[in-house]
């Protein structure tokens, strides 16, 4: 079994676009999976992980590991405090964004 730790600092990636800087651990990838994603972001005060997005074939999930974050479609934005879990449907309906707001 291949196990990945979620707290590291062992990043596989990261964004530097204002409005969007981020770094990322591609867990899913460390724990061999084939059909299952999981990646880990890390962002500071102010930043977001993505633009409003949406997947076609696949759900999307955002689990808060530590401080507070809110998670967020167009129409609705909520405080996730850490443990929380939030599910993303697929398609149009669906657009979400992850976003690092101290506070909110």
């Amino acid at each position: 079994m291949t196990r990945a730790n979620l707290h590291g600092e062992d990043w596989d990636d990261a964004s530097t676009r204002p409005g969007f800087s981020w770094r990322a651990a591609r867990i899913g990838r460390r724990i061999g999976g084939q059909r299952i994603g999981g990646t880990v972001y890390a962002l500071d005060d102010g930043e977001r992980s993505f633009p409003y997005h949406y997947h076609h074939g696949v759900e999307e999930w955002c689990y808060v590991i530590e401080a507070p974050r809110r998670c967020a479609r167009p129409w609705v934005s909520g405080r996730c405090a850490p443990a929380t879990s939030s599910a993303f449907g697929r398609g149009r309906t669906a657009p979400t964004s992850c976003a690092a707001r101290a506070g909110s």
